[in-house]
């Protein structure tokens, strides 16, 4: 192949490129935004879990107290017990691991898009390299780091993390 015929192979594949990385770069707001939200949600998950502990706390304290009625006493320490079972503490507990997981994956998943999004802007800076020395060694190595970083991207896509 001549460099004639090579000319619009690389504005061609910028183009491709730049394009790649634009849906890229969408889906990693996207899914940064999601981790944030979940984040968020295993904090007021995190917070209702302890206010609830805090109550069980209180009415276990206050049912001890001496010269209280007994019918009082005993009704909160029933209260107090039923918060452990149920929809109670436990549940509040389990709630929290699955929305910290979530939370924890989607960082994973924002953190793999961003090296995809790294290596296709690599991949532009060596196309531009490419074309400017007219190598085609060097638009070869663009195009691979351009397809490590759509593979990155659509690990994530898929919620294959890497780490």
């Amino acid at each position: 192949m001549s460099r004639s015929e090579e000319a619009p192979m690389g504005p061609l594949m910028t183009g491709v490129i730049a394009l790649a990385l634009l849906l890229v770069h969408f889906t990693l707001g996207h899914v940064q935004q999601g981790a944030l939200a979940a984040t968020i949600a295993a904090s007021d998950a995190q917070i209702a879990l302890e206010a609830q502990k805090l109550r069980q706390s209180v009415l276990f304290a206050h049912a001890n107290q001496p010269g209280l009625d007994r019918d009082v006493r005993a009704n909160e320490m029933a209260e107090a017990a039923a918060m452990g079972q149920g929809r109670g503490i436990g549940a509040l507990a389990e709630d929290l691991e699955k929305l910290r997981d979530t939370a924890q994956h989607e960082q994973a998943r924002a953190r793999v898009i961003e090296l995809a999004e790294v290596a296709l802007e690599l991949a532009i800076l060596l196309m531009a390299a490419a074309m400017a020395g007219q190598s085609r060694r060097i638009m070869v190595g663009a195009g691979a780091v351009a397809v490590l970083g759509v593979v990155l991207a659509a690990l994530a896509g898929v919620g294959i993390t890497l780490f």
